[in-house]
Protein backbone atom coordinates (compact mmCIF):
# COMPACT_ATOMS: atom_id res chain seq x y z
CA UNK A 1 0.00 0.00 0.00
CA UNK A 2 1.24 3.22 -0.71
CA UNK A 3 0.55 6.07 1.23
CA UNK A 4 0.24 9.36 0.20
CA UNK A 5 0.44 12.46 2.59
CA UNK A 6 0.22 16.01 0.15
CA UNK A 7 0.39 16.56 -2.95
CA UNK A 8 2.05 19.79 -3.70
CA UNK A 9 0.94 22.03 -7.42
CA UNK A 10 3.37 25.04 -8.42
CA UNK A 11 3.38 27.23 -10.81
CA UNK A 12 4.99 30.31 -12.37
CA UNK A 13 3.09 33.47 -13.69
CA UNK A 14 5.49 35.76 -15.92
CA UNK A 15 4.98 39.20 -15.71
CA UNK A 16 3.93 39.02 -19.84
CA UNK A 17 1.09 36.35 -18.56
CA UNK A 18 -2.25 36.60 -17.31
CA UNK A 19 -1.99 35.61 -13.53
CA UNK A 20 -6.22 34.74 -13.38
CA UNK A 21 -5.72 32.61 -16.53
CA UNK A 22 -3.22 30.51 -15.38
CA UNK A 23 -4.76 30.26 -12.37
CA UNK A 24 -7.73 28.90 -13.92
CA UNK A 25 -5.57 26.33 -15.68
CA UNK A 26 -4.86 25.04 -12.04
CA UNK A 27 -7.93 25.13 -10.96
CA UNK A 28 -9.46 22.72 -13.76
CA UNK A 29 -6.77 19.84 -12.78
CA UNK A 30 -8.81 20.64 -8.87
CA UNK A 31 -11.94 18.68 -8.12
CA UNK A 32 -14.60 21.66 -7.66
CA UNK A 33 -15.73 20.35 -4.15
CA UNK A 34 -11.92 20.97 -2.56
CA UNK A 35 -11.94 24.53 -3.68
CA UNK A 36 -13.41 25.89 -0.59
CA UNK A 37 -10.65 23.63 1.32
CA UNK A 38 -7.49 25.06 -0.12
CA UNK A 39 -5.14 27.47 0.97
CA UNK A 40 -3.15 29.29 -1.93
CA UNK A 41 0.06 30.68 -1.02
CA UNK A 42 1.86 33.42 -3.70
CA UNK A 43 5.25 34.50 -3.77
CA UNK A 44 7.06 37.09 -5.73
CA UNK A 45 10.38 37.11 -6.91
CA UNK A 46 12.64 38.95 -9.56
CA UNK A 47 13.46 37.61 -12.92
CA UNK A 48 17.08 37.35 -14.38
CA UNK A 49 16.37 41.23 -15.59
CA UNK A 50 14.48 42.15 -12.94
CA UNK A 51 10.88 40.99 -14.34
CA UNK A 52 8.66 40.19 -11.51
CA UNK A 53 7.55 36.44 -11.33
CA UNK A 54 4.87 35.17 -8.89
CA UNK A 55 5.42 31.14 -7.70
CA UNK A 56 1.71 29.92 -6.81
CA UNK A 57 1.65 26.88 -4.53
CA UNK A 58 -1.44 24.88 -3.73
CA UNK A 59 -0.78 21.78 -1.23
CA UNK A 60 -3.74 19.26 -1.43
CA UNK A 61 -3.06 17.12 2.14
CA UNK A 62 -4.64 13.35 3.36
CA UNK A 63 -7.97 12.54 1.59
CA UNK A 64 -7.93 15.34 -0.94
CA UNK A 65 -4.47 13.92 -1.81
CA UNK A 66 -5.64 10.82 -2.37
CA UNK A 67 -8.81 12.22 -4.43
CA UNK A 68 -6.68 14.42 -6.56
CA UNK A 69 -4.47 11.83 -7.71
CA UNK A 70 -7.38 9.20 -8.39
CA UNK A 71 -9.27 11.49 -10.39
CA UNK A 72 -5.63 11.96 -12.57
CA UNK A 73 -5.14 8.62 -12.69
Amino acid sequence: MIRINYVELKTYVHATEDERKVLDALFKIIPGEFKDKIKINKQIVKGYYGNPITIVQIVLRNKYAIELLRRLG
